[in-house]
């Protein structure tokens, strides 16, 4: 799903496949603070530990998200050439896949482990919850099996070209002398250099 700011209060959705039930195709839409506070959650998620608001609030959400920040490389080359890098990440609206991009190994193994072969659609939940499984976690257990499949059955993939792989690439956010760095990058530079004794 993406975001396209008309104005301050207007944006435009561009979306394909699964989207949030507040969102109609063609029609204005009207977000109550639970469903701005939702995709806020996303922006923040997204954010690069930068952030402007009118409101206290939005910085003290920032610093809940700080920890999850994108990583920083730098590299310092003998010539003096700095290069600052951003990684990019992952970033979910639904809680489910953020749950599973979080914790797909551990999914993996329980269903290897605990469920292939020996739970049915009507048997007892593995989590303990009591209910039946097809009530409870089926559907998460049912992506598990689509991971599993697209991992063994790679050559078998209908959605990808052949010969082709993609890779994503970190951003580069400078190239040039240490002068031109920013004075919180200089301030990391000098930090490792202090751990590392250039």
């Amino acid at each position: 799903m993406i975001l396209l700011p008309l104005s301050a209060k207007y944006y435009v959705v561009f979306y394909h496949g699964k989207k949030p039930n507040y969102i109609s195709k063609e029609k204005f839409c009207v977000l109550d603070d639970i469903d701005v506070a939702e995709i806020n959650n996303v922006i923040y998620q997204n954010s690069y530990v930068k952030c402007i608001a009118k409101k206290q609030e939005a910085f003290d959400m920032l610093e809940k998200i700080t920890l999850y920040s994108p990583t920083k490389t730098m590299m310092l080359y003998n010539d003096g050439t700095v290069k600052d890098y951003v990684s990019k990440r992952e970033v979910f609206l639904y809680k489910n896949d953020r749950d599973m991009n979080e914790n797909s190994i551990h999914y993996i193994d329980d269903y290897i482990l605990k469920i292939k072969g020996k739970v049915g659609r009507n048997s007892k939940c593995i989590c303990g919850s009591g209910k039946k499984y097809k009530q409870c976690c089926m559907r998460k257990y049912e992506e598990v099996k689509k991971i599993i499949y697209g991992v063994e059955n790679q050559d078998r993939d209908l959605y990808t070209i052949p010969n082709v792989r993609m890779a994503e690439d970190a951003i580069e956010i400078f190239i040039g002398k240490e002068e031109g760095l920013n004075e919180s990058d200089k301030l990391i530079l000098d930090r490792v250099r202090g751990i590392i004794q250039i």
